[in-house]
């Protein structure tokens, strides 16, 4: 009888720790794949769900993140859902040292130094909790499955980012939720430059002033937001990409100044040129072009070793302003007037000529005693004069001469000077050194720039103190009248 009862009475026992254990499973294992709750009922099951699995865990301190999504913002349904999981864990014995949401935001938003990382995911979850001082917080996302929306959440470690406890479930797709899903958080953001200068930032896909360094634009929803500056000139473009997570967000900005190419035309072509107490080498045709010279005041001077000229050019130029700089400088002097116009003409006709002419040398450098000569062709018949002007600025009218007169040739061939005809005559290379310029200038109209008498010479020279100055001032006018088609010039370099 007694062994009986023993044996009822384990069959009793037996039966009520199996409801026990049952009753336990049962509240872990409710099932969240299909099946789907109001907002209220999920999240008291999602609490429950994380501390079932931080199987007794105690934490340190500790909050809830905002949920992200649907997408990448925060939306009021992600708010929603935070603050009645914060309410939930709340209640439970297992968080010692808990943040209240309102608290948490607002340390949330002095975080100045970390807004150019994601809002909380696993991977940033330790750089924002450790400067808040917490231990452990609840983070996740939301995602739109179409008929429902899919919520995990996970509780992790700050200084390991190991997850200790993890829990999902579904919500219900109403139309209340789908309402919490469109309102999505909206911040104020304010965008500050310096220097404090004029400009736009264009942000969320609106543009705002930007009015002594600071733009305030309102209404900007969380999460990534991609930000355009545009200074006023003098200034770099800056596109940066930043990310909204809390009411009131600032960002400040370092301007550099915009770099430029700037570029610089000088007449004379062998006049001098430094731009900040640095001389600027000029090409054969007076230019340079200087890169990277960065926006802001600089020094410009521009000197010529030719006492014939007036005056230097000195003043301040900005590239932000202007980009493009031509200078002529005055002169006095009938001789480097004529040799200035010539040298614009040239250059402009250039770039638009009808037909191509060509000179040349026999070679490229010479000493003084060398003897040269001088080839040149047309692409089409035409007048032509070849003009040299020699480092003094002394000027040589090479063709026509006294053994071609008419200044009109053949298109395709090839004329030379001093040619067959003037076997008696050379050309030589005079001092002094330095760079000649020799110039082939046409036109289909009778081309006579210079007096064309060869009675006494067999070229045409106006040279400084050996000739009246009515001379080339009648040269002069006639160059600036005469209307050209086709132009080239030859340097020659004279070396000691």
């Amino acid at each position: 009888m007694f062994r009986k009862l023993l044996v009822i009475l384990g069959l009793i026992s037996f039966m009520l720790m199996a409801g026990c254990v049952a009753a336990t499973d049962k509240i872990a294992k409710i099932p969240s794949d299909t099946k789907t709750m109001s907002i209220h009922n999920a999240t008291k099951f999602l609490a429950e769900k994380l501390n079932l699995s931080l199987k007794g865990k105690h934490l340190g301190r500790f909050a809830v993140a905002d949920l992200i999504g649907p997408g990448s913002g925060i939306t009021e349904l992600g708010e929603q859902i935070s603050d009645d999981l914060s309410v939930q864990l709340f209640q439970s014995n297992n968080f010692s040292d808990y943040v209240e949401r309102k608290q948490f935001k607002q340390l949330l938003s002095t975080i100045i130094s970390e807004k150019d990382v994601p809002y909380f995911d696993q991977s940033t979850v330790s750089t924002h909790g450790k400067s808040m001082g917490l231990k452990d917080m609840a983070i996740g996302e939301i995602r739109d499955l179409g008929s429902y929306y899919y919520v995990i959440v996970k509780i992790v470690n700050i200084e390991s980012t190991k997850v200790l406890a993890m829990g999902d479930v579904n919500i219900s797709r109403t139309a209340s939720t789908q309402t919490l899903v469109e309102r999505k958080q909206i911040s104020t953001l304010t965008v500050s430059v310096r220097p404090p200068v004029q400009g736009t930032v264009l942000a969320d896909g609106q543009q705002h002033p930007l009015r002594n360094g600071a733009a305030v634009i309102k209404g900007v929803p969380y999460g990534d937001c991609s930000i355009v500056i545009q200074p006023s000139s003098g200034y770099q473009t800056i596109s940066k990409n930043i990310v909204i997570k809390s009411p009131l967000e600032t960002y400040a900005f370092s301007l550099k100044k915009q770099k430029y190419d700037v570029s610089f035309t000088i007449i004379p072509p062998d006049a001098t040129l430094v731009i900040d107490g640095e001389k600027i080498v000029l090409n054969e045709n007076g230019y340079a072009r200087i890169s990277n010279i960065s926006a802001g005041k600089h020094s410009l001077l521009i000197t010529s070793d030719k006492k014939g000229y007036k005056k230097n050019i000195s003043q301040i130029f900005d590239p932000a302003i202007n980009e493009i700089f031509q200078f002529n400088l005055p002169t006095t002097d009938p001789i480097y007037k004529f040799n200035d116009t010539l040298f614009q003409k040239v250059q402009k006709m250039k770039e638009k000529q009808d037909f191509n002419v060509k000179i040349w040398t026999n070679k490229k450098e010479f000493k003084p005693g060398d003897k040269i000569s001088f080839f040149f062709n047309s692409e089409k018949d035409c007048y032509l004069n070849i003009v040299d002007v020699g480092p003094s600025g002394n000027i040589t009218l090479l063709f026509p001469n006294r053994y071609h007169q008419s200044s009109r040739i053949d298109g395709g061939k090839t004329y030379k000077i001093p040619d067959e005809s003037s076997d008696r005559f050379e050309f030589m290379v005079e001092p002094p050194a330095g760079t000649d310029r020799v110039y082939a200038i046409a036109s289909t109209r009778p081309l006579n720039i210079f007096d064309t008498n060869f009675k006494d010479v067999e070229y045409k020279a106006i040279t400084r103190g050996l000739t009246r100055d009515i001379t080339i001032v009648k040269a002069g006018h006639a160059m600036s009248n005469v209307k050209l088609t086709a132009a080239s010039t030859c340097i020659i370099n004279v070396i000691e």
